[in-house]
């Protein structure tokens, strides 16, 4: 339900935008908007003919610290990166650049010998039985990692269940 009110938020946004032709009447719209929504914060960023018109940020950018939305906070998206990810594997797969059944040896240097059977697919469907980093392992993570960071904490841990015999949520898969 979130992710249509946010949907909904930003596209009644942009059509009080391009309705006034202006930028600088958005914020009390805004502010009511988030108020009625529950919405914590948000960064909004209004271009007109291919120029920046506002910049703001509202609200709380994280609740638990205090921190302030800015015009040019970074968000951490977690889950919402995952449609975008597999979209991208299925049109380099299109393109015949990958294949779905490409093991992701092929992929990260020096894979442990147990994902040996682990494909691209079971990897898109949460059928790879790799640990998830943040949900099995309890990570917390306040600050950026990189993939090659993630890899290496659970490399060496053995998969939940043979490739492809059941599903498990994994964020360790993307």
């Amino acid at each position: 339900m979130r992710r249509r009110i946010g949907i909904l938020f930003v596209l009644a946004c942009l059509t009080v935008v391009s309705s006034r032709g202006r930028a600088d009447s958005v914020d009390d719209y805004i502010k009511a908007q988030m108020e009625r929504g529950h919405i914590t914060g948000l960064s909004l960023a209004v271009a007109k003919d291919g120029k920046i018109v506002k910049a703001k940020g509202y609200g709380l950018a994280n609740i638990e610290l205090n921190v302030p939305a800015a015009a040019n906070t970074v968000y951490q998206l977690a889950s919402v990166t995952k449609q975008f990810t597999a979209t991208a594997i299925l049109l380099l797969a299109q393109d015949g650049k990958l294949h779905l059944e490409d093991r992701i040896g092929q992929y990260i240097e020096a894979a442990p010998d147990a994902w040996k059977d682990v494909t691209l697919r079971h990897l898109l469907t949460h059928t790879s039985g790799v640990k998830d980093y943040l949900n099995e392992l309890h990570e917390v993570i306040r600050q950026d990692v990189t993939p090659d960071t993630i890899v290496k904490s659970i490399a060496g841990l053995p998969l939940n269940f043979t490739p492809g015999a059941k599903w498990s949520y994994s964020n360790s898969g993307y």
